[in-house]
């Protein structure tokens, strides 16, 4: 049979065994007033707190069972009892701390076992294997209903603590006057806290509130990838109706030119893409390019290589109407800063012009970022690799041959 009054017993004959008599009446008055204070904090901000509440309700719990434990099998040494009480304090403690939903159970429950022992005063198995289920049930309760559990369970248990340690400093009866202020305790707790936390303040709102920003987000894509059509749409309109056919011969005679390693590069992972050429003798910037072909500026983009300041380089894919954020794009990489290459080693380090730079098929693999604004787009314009010609590409297909990722790299416009 489990008896708490000799398990509560051993606890303080450990503290009393390096004690004597008197220094344990003053160090018991002092852990009163130190209870008191926290259960005063507990009703009060039991809630806002409860991270703190979580550990310590974990150190608690742990330090008590495994006293229970010890107990039950009969060990009465001390130093084991003690030792096993702080080992398994500290495990629950971090448990708690380190797994959300862990800890709200554990401190939960705690507060359902105190609670239930302290008016249940079990003296036989049955009557704490009941205090016990108690305890379980009202963590499981919390986990599901986390605000208004621990709003209730954190006042109770803190009205308990102050009305209990306010009573024994003032040398009354814990019945009535322990139990009735603990009671009062309680209910100015509840209120309280109830008048200070909203009801989002819980991980089960939060990831609600998650889920219905990721549904925003997804109809707030599907809605521009709609109007990205109608602009493809009114861009092949345009190539139709109003491109010359002498231009339009020229465009397709020229696409069918020898292919450039961007091109050849797409080929071999058989990814389907769309070549345009134009007739261009030298630079232009991204924005006559895209004019030139008719292509929607914010669906193009331009390729820019940087050196970091490890001497590595990195290219980065941007819209031709945006300018690259250098912290970004070297946070981006993993480098303290990046800039921008010479315009006279551009060929050196790419294998490509000025003007005609892809991320496709340099001299070497280099890491590529695009800004994440290219996510908005199933299909994107960049470099073909020579001065002339731009290639339309399924943003996936360009991610996954490049080895790139999405990231914000452009600066912001106010």
């Amino acid at each position: 049979m489990v008896n708490m009054t000799d398990i509560f017993g051993n606890a303080l004959s450990i503290a009393g065994s390096f004690m004597d008599s008197d220094l344990v009446n003053r160090f018991m008055m002092v852990i009163f007033a130190v209870i008191l204070v926290f259960g005063v904090l507990n009703c009060i901000l039991g809630y806002r707190l409860l991270r703190f509440w979580m550990m310590l309700g974990g150190f608690l719990v742990g330090g008590g069972l495994a006293l229970v434990v010890v107990h039950t099998m009969g060990i009465q040494e001390k130093s084991t009892m003690l030792i096993a009480a702080l080992a398994a304090g500290v495990v629950f403690a971090v448990i708690a701390f380190l797994i959300y939903k862990a800890g709200v159970f554990i401190l939960a429950a705690g507060i359902g076992w105190a609670a239930s022992i302290y008016f249940l005063h079990p003296t036989s198995s049955a009557v704490f294997f009941a205090c016990i289920l108690i305890g379980v049930a009202l963590g499981s309760m919390a986990v599901k209903y986390c605000r208004e559990v621990l709003i209730v369970a954190t006042s109770l248990i803190g009205g308990i603590m102050a009305g209990v340690s306010l009573a024994q400093l003032g040398n009354l009866a814990d019945i009535p006057y322990g139990l009735g202020m603990s009671v009062g305790f309680a209910i100015l707790g509840m209120l309280i806290q109830f008048a200070i936390n909203k009801p989002v303040s819980d991980e089960e709102d939060e990831e609600t509130v998650d889920e219905e920003s990721t549904e925003q987000i997804y109809r707030r894509n599907q809605d521009l990838r709609q109007d990205q059509s109608l602009s493809s749409l009114r861009t092949e309109t345009w190539r139709n109706q109003y491109m010359p056919e002498d231009r339009k011969d020229r465009r397709e005679k020229m696409a069918k030119e020898a292919k450039t390693n961007a091109m050849r590069m797409l080929d071999r992972q058989k990814v389907k893409y769309e070549a345009f050429s134009y007739e261009c003798d030298e630079f232009i910037d991204g924005i006559h390019s895209a004019d030139k072909i008719g292509a929607p500026y914010d669906q193009s983009f331009k390729t820019l290589v940087m050196e970091g300041k490890s001497g590595g380089y990195f290219v980065f894919v941007v819209p031709i109407e945006k300018e690259v954020d250098r912290k970004a794009a070297a946070k981006a990489v993993g480098e303290k800063t990046v800039d921008m290459i010479h315009v006279k080693d551009i060929t050196k380090i790419t294998g490509y012009v000025r003007g005609g730079c892809s991320p496709l098929g340099m001299k070497k693999p280099y890491p590529v970022v695009f800004d994440a604004s290219a996510g908005e787009f199933e299909e994107i314009y960049v470099s073909g690799g020579r001065i002339g010609l731009t290639l339309k590409v399924p943003l996936a297909d360009l991610l996954k041959v490049t080895g790139g990722k999405l990231a914000d790299i452009i600066m912001k416009t106010e």
